[in-house]
Parts: structure tokens; sequence; C-alpha cells
């Protein structure tokens, strides 16, 4: 009897312990899909303290899952953007007279960056929110094509001061470049010529960093094209994370505008890790819309690169057909280099053993019961 109790024990034990091993523990594959970080940068948590391991073995890294959470809890609240001031709103006299008369300690400025396109300010880092961001909403971007930055890294950000043409903004540049900054006047007048320009202050002198426009390249007159200027509507912010939306060009749905954006925008994203694909109403459950002046436009498509930058199409999804199936999708999945499996070619919960799905190098996901589907690129590819 005692030997029978003791056996029942045992497995109770047993059974506990599993229970907590499956529900509160991860693996680093786990915890860096969680996270939405590379291998190697779950390493760099964790060299700096700030994610450890509980068990640490050849090969084998063990997490406790409360404190994965508690992680993401803190990185989450330390990525909320809080609006910074953008002074100008456009108007170039406005910047000119905040720097006159306003921006202190003029001499302890160390740089100062101008653009001529928002998209390059804002693949910089220059970019803040109208309001404080919400969650599962889009939020528009508000951003600066001047930028002043202090030797104790504060910045400040001016929008009616930018560059690449002949207009009041670049003369504005010039001016200001000249009179407040004691930039010499042959580098300030590359302001004309420059899609972006990058001062940095080495002593007495100014280290210019500039690239000139294609418009100015071939003979040195502009054809002053009008490049994506007011590209800037095009990206918002999502969760935190960049997106640049596929626009919708009329009421009517034409799958060679998913096609067209896709290839127009393949450099806004580096190297895609993940594909997730939402049925219509999970994709406005999840804020993945947008209402404008053609109607709202539903993105169901979401691709994000390894950086967390994102590329949303609202190409047309059949719920009703197997998605290896959809033409469309499929040419998606193959452009960005991504090939699903024959034995993943179906919907539902897909249930593979440990071993298969480290055998593959996509790993196809049915991410929620509702039914939206994540088309995983493994971080090291040889899984």
């Amino acid at each position: 009897m005692i030997q029978l109790w003791q056996k029942v024990r045992k497995n109770m034990q047993r059974q506990f312990i599993a229970g907590i091993v499956r529900d509160e523990v991860m693996t680093a594959s786990e915890v860096a899909d969680l996270l939405g970080v590379t291998r190697q940068q779950l390493v760099n948590l964790e060299k700096k303290k700030r994610l450890l391991p509980v068990v640490q073995k050849k090969g084998i890294n063990l997490y406790i899952k409360c404190d994965v959470e508690e992680y993401q809890k803190i990185k989450s609240k330390a990525q909320t953007i809080i609006p910074q001031p953008v002074i100008g709103h456009g108007v170039t006299q406005k910047c000119y007279d905040h720097i006159k008369n306003e921006l202190p300690n003029k001499g302890d400025i160390e740089a100062i960056f101008i653009y001529f396109n928002y998209i390059d300010a804002i693949m910089d880092g220059f970019y803040t929110t109208y309001e404080i961001a919400k969650r599962d909403q889009l939020m528009k971007l508000n951003v600066p094509t001047f930028i002043v930055k202090y030797s104790n890294l504060n910045e400040v950000w001016y929008e009616g001061l930018n560059c690449g043409y002949g207009g009041t903004g670049p003369h504005g540049s010039v001016d200001v470049l000249t009179k407040f900054f004691d930039v010499p006047k042959e580098i300030a007048e590359q302001v004309f010529y420059a899609k972006y320009m990058k001062l940095y202050r080495e002593g007495a002198k100014w280290r210019c960093i500039c690239d000139i426009r294609e418009a100015y390249k071939n003979d040195g007159k502009s054809t002053y094209e009008i490049e994506s200027f007011k590209s800037v509507s095009k990206i918002m912010l999502f969760n935190n994370k960049l997106v640049l939306l596929q626009e919708k060009s009329s009421r009517y749905w034409n799958e060679d505008e998913a096609r067209n954006f896709l290839n127009s925008n393949l450099s806004f994203i580096s190297y895609a890790k993940r594909i997730t694909i939402y049925p219509r109403n999970l994709a406005i459950k999840t804020g993945h819309y947008i209402n404008s002046s053609v109607g709202e436009t539903i993105y169901q498509i979401v691709i994000e690169d390894v950086s967390g930058r994102e590329l949303w199409l609202n190409n047309y999804v059949d719920e009703n057909t197997p998605i290896h199936r959809q033409d469309t999708i499929g040419e998606i999945l193959r452009k960005l280099d991504f090939d699903i499996v024959e034995d993943y070619k179906k919907q539902g919960v897909l249930k593979r053993t440990i071993k298969e799905i480290f055998e593959r190098k996509i790993d196809v996901l049915n991410l929620y019961q509702d039914q939206a589907y994540q088309i995983i690129r493994k971080s090291n590819n040889t899984i």
C-alpha cells in the first residue's frame, strides 16, 4: 500500500512539474518570436542582463514566461512615443524667427540635418506623432525636415526649412546656416541640390555629407520632378512600428496594385521575416484598416521585416480558398523568397512534432483560433 501511494505521489509530482514546464517555461525560439527579435538580439539582451535564461546549457536556453512578459511590458512602455514639438508647421518664416530669437546656445550645436523627402527623415529616426500613440490604431506622423542637435543630444525640430530645390524652404535653410550657425556660403548653397544634407561641427569648421538629387546629377539643371515629397501620408505608426500603406486608388479592387506597390517599396523592408494574412473581419477587429476618400481600405496582408517595419497590402483574400491556391498571394510569397512546404498547404490549426517543425525553413502557423495566418521565416534560415 505504501509503495502504491509513493508511486501515485511520484506520478502526481511528475504531472505537476510537467505542467509548470509546459505552461511557464519558454525556449529561446519561442521568446524570440514573441518579442519579434532575432536570436542574436536575444543573446545581446542576455549580455546586457535585461533578460536572462534560467537554464543555460550547450545549445539550450530556457526562460521563465513571467520574466519574458515583464520585459515585454517594460519594452512596450519604453517605446511609447510622446509627441515632440515640430516648429514651423511648414512656414519658413516661423522657423527663421525661432532660430534667430529663441534657439539657445547656438555654439553648443554639434550637428544639423536637412531633408527634401520626409521618407529620408523618417528612415533616420526623425518622426513623432501628433498625439500619444494608441494601441491597435494607426497614428499619423509629424515629421521635421530641419533638425538641430546639441552636444548633450537634445534636439530641436523644424518643418519649413528643407533642401533639394530653389524654393522658399531651401533659401531659408541657407539664410539660417550662414547667419546663425557660421556655415560657409559655399557649403550652405549645396542645400539647393541635395536630397539630404548632414552637417557636423568639427571645432570651428563644418563637415558636410550630402546626397545630390537625381534631378541634378545629369546636367546640373533641375527637371524638378515631384518626388514623394508628401509620401509621409502613406507611412504611419501602428503599435510603435513604422507602417507603409498601400493606397487605394479607386473603390474597386485591382490585384495589379498590390504587385506594383510591393515591387516599388521593397526597399522599405530590409529582410522580410513574417507574413500575416488576416480574414476581413479580423483585420478590422485588430485595427488593420483605414477610411479614406475612396472608402474603407482593409489590409489583410501584413509583411514585417527584421527591424519591425511593416508593409500593409490591401490585396483581396478569398477566405474560402486555401492560401497556397491564391495566385496573387503565392506570387507575393515567391517575391519575398518564402516557400510553403507541401505538408503545410492546408487551413486550420497545424500540428507538427518538434522534429518536423525544426527541419523546416518556413513554418506556417495558425496564430489565432479565428484563422489568422502567420508565415514565419526562421531567424537562422536552417532550422
